[in-house]
C-alpha cells in the first residue's frame, strides 16, 4: 500500500506500520506471538528477565526524503506496558537508535522505543525537538498499536539524545487541543526524564568548557554561521538558550534522573550537577547520580553488551547507574500510585 508522503504502508499481525522502501526486508513482526492470554503475568524491574518480542518498526514522518522510524523493543509479557521512548546520542549529527539500552529496559518488562530524527547540517534546530515531540504523540496515538500505556511513557537520552529528553521534558506541553490532525491533540510531555552524559547549556561560556571544536558543534545545530558582531553573536547566543534544558526548567516540570561521568571530556559533568541544582531550586523531583571513574557514556557499555543480561539475571554484579535506573522507573514510570 503506497502512502502519499513517499513511505510504504505494510500490516504487520494486526499493527500498522509505514515503512521506507528499502525497510522493506527489516524487522518483521513474529506470527507465532503468544496471546495474552499464554503470556506471563509481568513483574517489572525488579531482576525478573524476560524474552522479547521481535522488534517491530514504524515510520513516524517522512520530510525531504528520510523516513523517519520508531523501533518498538517488547518483553514477552501481558501488556499495556510502560514505555521509555529511547533517544540516542551522536552530536546531533547521527539520529541513530540506541537499541542496546532499549532491549536492556524490555527484558525487564518496560517497553522501549527508539527514534531516529533528523540530523545537521542539513536539518538545524528546532528540527530535531519537533521530531521528538511527533514521535511522542505518535506513541500516544497508536498505543493500541505499540501495546503500551499512553498514560505512563517517560525519555530517555543519552549525551546529544539527552539534551532531546530534557528538552521534551521542560518544554512546555505542545498539544493543540482543538486541532483538526488528531495527533496534533496528542500531549508531548514524558512522564518522567532520564539523561545520561547530557548537555544541558548550550550557551558558550569562554570561562568554561565546552571546547572549541564543540562550542562550533552547538553552533551549526543552532543554525548560526554570523555576522561575527556585538550584535550577531548575541543574537547567537539567544538561540542556543533556547536550544538549553537547563533555560527552560519551571515547576511543572517531571521527576529527572541524571546519569553522568565525573571524568567525562566530552560533556563536562558541570552540567548535570547545574541542572539539579535548577530543578531542585525550583522544587522538581531530581536524582542526581556523578560516577567516579567514568568518561563519556563509557559506563552505559557495560550493561548494553552481552554481558548485561547477566548483570540483570543477577549473575554478576549491577552497575550503579542501572540500579538508580530501576529505582528511578520503578517509582515514576512503573507505580502509577507515586505521585508525579
Amino acid at each position: 500500500m503506497h502512502h502519499p508522503n513517499g513511505c510504504d504502508s505494510y500490516p504487520l499481525q494486526g499493527y500498522s506500520a509505514i515503512r521506507c522502501a528499502v525497510m522493506i526486508l527489516g524487522f518483521v513482526a513474529s506470527a507465532m506471538s503468544q496471546t495474552d492470554e499464554q503470556l506471563p503475568v509481568v513483574r517489572r524491574l525488579d531482576g525478573v528477565v524476560y524474552e522479547l518480542e521481535p522488534p517491530r518498526t514504524w515510520v513516524y514522518h517522512e520530510e525531504k526524503g528520510v523516513c523517519l522510524e520508531l523501533v518498538l523493543h517488547a518483553p514477552k509479557a501481558k501488556g499495556p506496558h510502560p514505555c521509555v521512548l529511547v533517544i540516542g546520542g551522536g552530536a546531533w549529527r547521527v539520529g541513530g537508535a540506541w537499541s542496546g539500552y532499549a532491549r536492556a529496559l524490555a527484558r525487564e518488562g518496560v517497553a522501549a522505543v527508539t527514534m531516529t530524527h533528523r540530523t545537521i547540517p542539513e536539518f538545524t534546530w528546532p528540527a530535531q525537538i519537533e521530531d521528538a515531540e511527533r514521535a511522542m504523540r505518535f506513541l500516544r496515538h497508536h498505543a493500541v498499536d505499540f501495546g503500551i500505556d499512553p498514560t505512563r511513557i517517560g525519555v530517555a537520552g543519552v549525551s546529544s539524545g539527552a539534551q532531546l529528553a530534557a528538552m521534551l521534558g521542560t518544554r512546555p506541553d505542545a498539544r493543540l487541543p482543538g486541532a483538526t490532525d488528531q495527533l496534533l491533540r496528542e500531549s508531548t510531555r514524558p512522564s518522567c526524564v532520564l539523561s545520561y552524559s547530557g548537555p544541558m547549556d548550550l550557551v558558550y561560556d569562554p570561562g568554561r568548557p565546552p571546547a572549541e571544536f564543540q562550542a562550533q558543534l552547538v553552533l551549526d545545530l543552532v543554525g548560526f554561521s554570523g555576522p561575527w558582531t556585538v550584535d550577531g553573536i548575541r543574537k547567537g547566543m539567544a538561540r542556543c538558550r533556547t536550544a538549553s534544558p537547563i533555560y527552560q526548567v519551571d515547576a511543572g516540570d517531571p521527576p529527572f534522573l541524571l546519569v553522568h561521568g565525573a571524568k567525562d571530556g566530552v560533556v563536562t559533568p558541570d552540567h548535570s550537577r547545574r541542572m539539579a541544582a535548577k530543578l531542585v531550586e525550583v522544587n522538581v523531583t531530581c536524582v542526581h547520580l556523578e560516577l567516579p571513574e567514568a568518561d563519556h557514556m563509557d559506563y552505559l557499555w557495560d550493561l548494553t553488551s552481552p554481558i548485561g543480561v547477566l548483570r540483570q539475571r543477577g549473575v554478576l554484579s549491577l552497575p550503579p547507574w542501572w540500579a538508580a535506573t530501576r529505582h528511578f522507573l520503578s517509582r515514576h514510570l512503573v507505580d502509577t500510585s507515586v505521585g508525579k
